[in-house]
């Protein structure tokens, strides 16, 4: 998988990865890897953090279980723990 660019690619992100965590895991945020790993949790930043941790800047996205609606998180929301 290739970081997405249009909503067509996100959207097909979200069927194959996200889509199967709705009943169980509504509204919480999930971080996908370009590899298909997935990462659940209640707080965006801690998400965030560990994604940038596990997976390495730019190699995955953000979204919200039940939300497809997307957007890009800066680097100043993301705090400055590292890993």
């Amino acid at each position: 998988m290739k970081l997405p660019t249009t909503n067509e690619e996100m959207e097909a992100i979200y069927d194959r990865y996200v889509r199967p965590l709705e009943q169980e895991h509504w509204s919480k945020f999930v971080a996908v890897s370009l590899d298909g790993r997935v990462l659940l949790g209640d707080d965006r930043e801690e998400v965030a953090n560990e994604a940038l941790c596990q997976f390495g800047s730019s190699n995955f996205v953000m979204m919200w279980v039940g939300l497809k609606a997307v957007g890009k998180i800066r680097e100043s929301v993301i705090s400055e723990q590292r890993c």
